[in-house]
């Protein structure tokens, strides 16, 4: 049985909230992405180099540093990451190796929205619940993940200051809709996961019963 209408639109207006902050979310990540593409997390290549020293080791914080202690990547020079000296096709390796956590969690989230919107007006899927809630438990931790890992490195961006480097301001506006997003899904485990019958209309509870009136 499916929520009541007002609560099904409230649903779906947290839903849109979501959606809106998965966009922010992967914008950042995406500008990230880009920078290391384009060579600015290689500390052989022009990009990287002509950056200012405070920059530079910046970066190199967030290439060398990310997904500790998630990864068998951490810690490790980009030098030893499995690839060729960093340029080209081998350069697009690295970086899809580094970031690949962060776009599964990206594009897991955006699973769940479609499965979230298609349980919420489908009386059939909306039978699964249960196996949806725990998918956004997981969302959760790793939308947690994520926020705690791009908070580091807005930080490591002279203390916070995210305007004078790309990097910098990509990872600000990843940890802005990583923020969001975990809120408004914890919102929706709260509307979604309600007894629905304790929302019912005696018609909507009992459809078999004819109430006299």
């Amino acid at each position: 049985m499916l929520h009541p209408t007002s609560l099904r639109r409230g649903q779906l207006i947290i839903l849109f909230f979501i959606f809106a902050s998965w966009v922010i979310m992967l914008s950042g990540l995406g500008r990230v992405q880009d920078m290391c593409n384009d060579g600015g997390f290689n500390p052989t290549e022009e990009a990287f180099r002509t950056l200012d020293p405070e920059i530079q080791n910046a970066r190199s914080y967030v290439r060398d540093g990310h997904l500790i202690p998630l990864s068998w990547l951490p810690g490790r020079p980009w030098a030893t990451v499995p690839g060729n000296d960093g340029t080209g096709s081998g350069r697009d390796d690295k970086c899809g190796m580094l970031f690949s956590l962060d776009w599964w969690t990206v594009m897991f989230q955006f699973f769940l929205i479609l499965f979230s919107l298609i349980s919420v007006i489908n009386e059939s899927v909306h039978s699964m619940k249960h196996t949806l809630i725990a998918f956004y438990v997981v969302a959760i931790f790793q939308s947690t993940v994520f926020t705690s890992i791009f908070t580091k490195y807005t930080y490591a961006f002279s203390g916070g200051d995210h305007s004078s480097d790309a990097v910098g301001q990509g990872s600000a506006v990843a940890v802005t809709g990583g923020v969001a997003v975990t809120i408004f899904n914890y919102v929706f485990i709260w509307l979604f996961g309600s007894d629905e019958e304790g929302f019912a209309t005696p018609d909507e509870a009992n459809p078999e019963v004819k109430i006299d009136k």
